[in-house]
């Protein structure tokens, strides 16, 4: 049986899938499974893997189903680079030779992507075990299958997880630090493409919790939100900013960090224009990390900009402070 059956044949696959497991009664790494198992049976796609982007917002792609020989690569991380370009443009691709990830067991794979709410989630893989033993036939059935699985894991996690929190702060108008870590990952995978860095910084008010004990929510809110203004005036278009539990962070692409120290020095010597009515002047402090060198993934960046944060502030605040490049 091979790869190449026409798309009634993926659609009739799909509809067996769907009516012997659902994904609303069993678990998402179950439900893959199960799904992976009738497409080897049905179509001849004997070792395959769906992998999704880690849900810790580390920004990889970890294996969370299997099938045939590629079930060794189960719980393990993909090697980003072999399938960046087709979690950045969303398009299905023929992969000549998947390199690191399969080692000698495997010489070609097509790759499609899975995709919820327009943002590529993870990546649906078949395997051979010789080069060129797929065609674009078989990048088409790929696309359908992926599709089905795309609108599966939406069900799905709909059902495990708690409703998203808005996309929105609604005291600033800035982004969610969950929307933020979305564009993030996006960024750094974009920017290590095109050896390009791309600097982070994280940003906080000294002193903030003595504020809270002395002063009323309202001139609280109104510091927050005059801040916003300051760092949002300062920043260019391409540039993001979010609020999160502890302040600020920043997303500057295309930018070393000796620019994003830049930045930062002029957010930190406006901040005392902002002002409450009967309120406190402030300073702030900023850490300040670039990718690649103080972190290639998201979590591993944002542990360093907030750890050079943290440093200022033990150092007396009203100071940038830039990471010490991960070794």
């Amino acid at each position: 049986m091979t790869m190449s059956r026409n798309q009634d044949s993926a659609v009739a696959v799909l509809a067996k899938i769907a009516t012997e497991f659902s994904a609303l009664t069993v678990s998402l790494p179950v439900f893959l499974n199960r799904a992976l198992s009738v497409l080897g049976q049905e179509l001849g796609m004997d070792n395959c893997v769906v992998a999704l982007l880690d849900e810790r917002g580390a920004g990889r792609l970890v294996v969370r189903a299997a099938s045939g020989l590629a079930a060794a690569r189960l719980g393990k991380p993909l090697h980003a680079d072999v399938y960046a370009r087709v979690m950045d443009s969303g398009r299905a691709e023929l992969i000549p030779d998947p390199g690191p990830d399969t080692g000698p067991a495997f010489r070609s794979c097509v790759g499609a992507p899975i995709v919820v709410h327009g943002r590529a989630v993870g990546l649906l893989i078949a395997y051979r075990p010789h080069p060129g033993q797929f065609t674009e036939h078989d990048v088409n059935l790929m696309v359908v299958v992926a599709r089905y699985f795309s609108s599966a894991i939406e069900l799905a996690r709909l059902h495990e997880q708690p409703l998203a929190g808005p996309q929105t702060d609604p005291l600033t108008d800035l982004e969610s630090e969950p929307a933020f870590r979305d564009v993030l990952e996006r960024e750094l995978r974009r920017g290590q493409r095109h050896e390009e860095p791309t600097a982070l910084l994280c940003l906080d008010i000294d002193g903030f919790a003595a504020i809270r004990e002395k002063y009323d929510a309202v001139l609280q809110d109104t510091l927050v939100r005059n801040l916003a203004k300051l760092v949002r005036s300062v920043l260019r278009e391409t540039d993001r900013v979010a609020r999160s539990s502890s302040g600020l962070l920043l997303l500057l692409p295309r930018t070393p960090k000796r620019a994003g120290i830049s930045v930062a020095e002029r957010i930190r010597q406006r901040a005392s224009t902002v002002v409450a009515e009967s309120g406190p002047s402030i300073t702030v402090s900023l850490g300040v990390g670039e990718s690649p060198h103080d972190g290639a993934f998201a979590e591993a960046l944002l542990t360093a900009a907030r750890g050079a944060l943290q440093e200022a502030q033990r150092q007396g605040g009203d100071r940038v402070q830039a990471a010490r490049a991960a070794k």
